[in-house]
């Protein structure tokens, strides 16, 4: 079940775990899909270029149809995987209760990896207000609640940050935090009003 419409999914999956996803914004796909596709298509010119070239002037082209290749497939070696990454990869979280642990997924269709954090070596789950992007300094950055799971040592753990949410979204942002602390038994921890907290 989805709790909003924006920014996090949070539902149930077939193991009965708790799955935690930021749902991708439209202009990830209005970006992605066209690099994708324009990947695709300087790909079929590396090969279609040079053979064309070959085929028209013999042997004595292959200088012009290895520098033509090379050059067009240098862009599809950038356009590709960027177009591919930004269109089909997902991230998600599992808190697994049985097995106490917190499980961050990343999928590529062709590959998966998955990182194991025991629950354990984590404090609390907080929501507070954070800057999305916080390293970017030559611009004002966006403020949302962003909920996160708060480890007991952070110079030894980093923390995990399960999704955001806007910051007119409070009250949502606050349900869906503490379903995930009453979920994981971690305490809820809820962010000092107007205070901008950090990673």
């Amino acid at each position: 079940m989805a709790l909003s419409q924006m920014a996090i999914q949070i539902e149930h999956d077939i193991d009965g775990n708790l799955k935690v996803q930021q749902s991708s914004p439209l202009l990830r796909y209005l970006i992605g899909i066209p690099l994708l596709l324009f990947g695709l298509l300087l790909t079929f010119g590396t090969f279609s270029s040079f053979v064309i070239t070959i085929s028209e002037q013999g042997v004595e082209g292959l200088p012009q149809a290895i520098v033509g290749s090379l050059a067009m497939g240098l862009f599809a070696a950038i356009m590709l995987p960027l177009g591919w990454w930004m269109t089909v990869s997902r991230h998600w979280i599992v808190l697994d209760r049985d097995a106490a642990e917190i499980q961050q997924y990343s999928d590529w269709l062709l590959g998966r990896k998955m990182k194991r954090s025991p629950l354990e070596s984590y404090r609390s789950v907080r929501v507070a207000l954070e800057a999305l992007n916080p390293s970017n300094r030559n611009s004002t950055s966006t403020l949302v609640h962003m909920i996160r799971v708060i480890p007991k040592r952070p110079d030894h753990d980093p923390s995990v940050s399960l999704g955001w949410m806007n910051q007119s979204e409070t009250t949502e942002a606050e349900t869906i935090a503490r379903r995930i602390a009453d979920w994981t038994g971690l305490p809820l921890e809820i962010g000092t009003a107007g205070k901008i907290y950090s990673t």
